[in-house]
């Protein structure tokens, strides 16, 4: 009788620790309640019983699973528009909610153009030359921007990576705690939140094993990310500004599968490239979240926005060399006479 007692004592102290673990909770971002109940089971065959506590954890694993999608698909598309927007202030589009710097150079400079004809107007001369060196530097400026967000997505990309590997890391870790658990329940919510934070960096596919074991892949590449066994590890350099601004080298960004045994990394598997860089540009195996942002950014949108800058540019040039052409003869004089004001 005493054993049952100290056994039931025992039972309800862990069911009012569940109680006190869910009142934590209620603050706590996508945690999930834990139900508890008593099973009995009946020992031998002189009445003998046997009480243990049984512990769930309210779940949908369909939400859960488009609350990580959503996560990736949200991530990517914050990532490229706080950079655009950036990106909007000196250049901006045909569409945009604000006059850019040079859009409204260019406006400037166009509307300035207009006054040419009174050639005996020294000051609107001067003040065409004002508007033409205003533009060249809302030029030069959209440039450095462009040129700026390059290298902002590359050095965000780098790091970006390295703090994917250590939210990796913890749940690969965290996993090796869950195997060997007697309330494993108490450790998903922990999961999920690692498994949320690997999501903002990309998009993966989770499918659960033994006592709720986290197995994540790269959805759509198949690439392993974390098992019971072992853990992805990414590597990337970085890119020289310099090959970065001039059509250079872009290093590969690899992936080496890991596994801790005693507090020491050993590696599994050799490095394999997973993003190709300038060597191989079809290899795209990394989808979703902020690197496929900071990707697209570096290698697609910004460079696009680059070329849109010189080519205006030099429309720009080539339409200010029409007008001067077109009130210079030729072949040019060698000397000229007068006394008009010359600025």
């Amino acid at each position: 009788m005493a054993k049952q007692v100290s056994a039931s004592l025992r039972d309800a102290r862990e069911m009012l620790g569940t109680v006190g673990k869910n009142i934590d909770n209620t603050q706590q971002p996508g945690a999930r309640a834990l139900d508890t109940s008593i099973k009995i089971s009946p020992v031998g065959k002189n009445g003998a019983y046997r009480t243990s506590v049984v512990t769930t954890r309210r779940d949908d694993p369909l939400k859960t699973k488009v609350l990580f999608s959503s996560t990736s698909s949200a991530s990517k598309t914050q990532t490229k528009s706080v950079s655009l927007s950036f990106l909007q202030e000196a250049i901006g589009t045909a569409t945009g909610l604000q006059k850019s710097v040079l859009v409204g150079a260019v406006g400037d400079f166009i509307a300035q153009s207009k006054y040419l004809p009174a050639i005996g107007d020294v000051s609107m001369k001067k003040a065409f030359v004002a508007k033409g060196v205003a533009l060249a530097d809302a030029l030069n400026n959209a440039t450095d921007k462009v040129n700026n967000l390059r290298l902002d997505a590359d050095t965000d990309l780098k790091n970006g990576l390295v703090s994917l590997n250590t939210s990796l890391k913890q749940l690969y870790l965290l996993n090796q705690n869950i195997a060997i658990s007697r309330s494993p329940q108490n450790l998903y919510d922990n999961r999920d939140r690692l498994i949320g934070e690997i999501s903002q960096k990309l998009e993966v596919q989770a499918y659960y094993g033994h006592n709720g074991i986290a197995n994540l892949m790269i959805k759509g590449s198949g690439h392993e990310l974390v098992s019971a066994t072992s853990r992805a590890e990414f590597s990337y350099a970085g890119t020289k500004s310099s090959e970065l601004l001039t059509g250079g080298k872009i290093p590969e960004i690899t992936i080496t599968k890991v596994a801790t045994e005693g507090g020491r990394d050993r590696i599994v598997s050799a490095p394999t490239a997973i993003v190709g860089g300038t060597d191989n540009p079809s290899l795209q195996g990394m989808k979703g979240g902020q690197i496929e942002g900071w990707l697209n950014l570096r290698d697609v949108e910004l460079p696009l926005a680059g070329d849109a800058v010189k080519s205006l540019a030099a429309a720009v040039a080539k339409a200010v060399n029409g007008v001067h052409n077109n009130g210079s003869p030729y072949p040019p004089k060698t000397s000229f006479r007068g006394s008009k004001p010359v600025f």
